[in-house]
């Protein structure tokens, strides 16, 4: 019902199953062609996402593994995982809320996190992270990846006695070569009271 509403009142129109074969520039305007036919559009937003296609790794054993191995992309639902172990391998945005879905429907989730993680607050000092990020663009890059620790140590607490390492890479070094950090939505509170576990590698 939102996105229906969001629609109607930006006026968008979703076209969904259909392919896109070009754009081209026609004067201030792109002419999108798809094999439903044209599109003329002033902007175009290109937003597969960087993990549009779910890729499932080969784990060594997997074969005799005994329990249920899923991918995120399937994951509908915590009930059928009440009281049981479940492990988590990854800790992106969907690893983490899974991770606290479960916990919070009675599951013991334990996150793998293979390498360091930036995770972030929702809002810092009242302003949303997104507008945070954004403003922090016009200062030097060294000087936001050596202030923004400093900073989330004090909104988040120093997660490294939890198992939670930060990649050696800077926050904004990361998001340019497309590692998105994790944007708290519980997930730190629930590993801080021990409803989620962390596991290295």
């Amino acid at each position: 019902a939102y996105l229906d509403a969001y629609a109607e009142r930006f006026g968008l129109e979703p076209r969904f199953g259909v392919t896109v074969k070009s754009i081209r520039r026609e004067g201030e305007k792109f002419l999108v062609q798809t094999d439903a036919g044209g599109i003329s559009a002033r902007k175009v937003v290109v937003a597969t996402g960087n993990n549009a296609q779910p890729i499932m790794p080969d784990f060594p054993g997997i074969e005799d593994f005994k329990g249920k191995v899923l991918h995120s992309a399937a994951y509908t639902e915590a009930a059928p995982y009440a009281g049981k172990d479940v492990l988590i391998v990854g800790m992106g945005n969907t690893g983490a809320e899974i991770a606290l879905d479960l916990a919070e429907s009675g599951a013991h989730p334990t996150i793998s996190v293979r390498k360091g993680v930036h995770i972030v607050p929702r809002q810092l000092f009242g302003v949303p992270i997104q507008m945070v990020g954004i403003a922090s663009r016009t200062m030097p890059q060294a000087l936001n990846d050596w202030m923004f620790p400093k900073i989330l140590d004090r909104a988040l607490g120093r997660l490294e006695r939890y198992g939670i390492v930060r990649p050696k890479q800077g926050i904004l070094q990361g998001i340019e070569a497309g590692r998105i950090p994790v944007i708290d939505i519980g997930t730190v509170a629930a590993i801080k009271q021990g409803r989620i576990g962390i596991a290295p590698d």
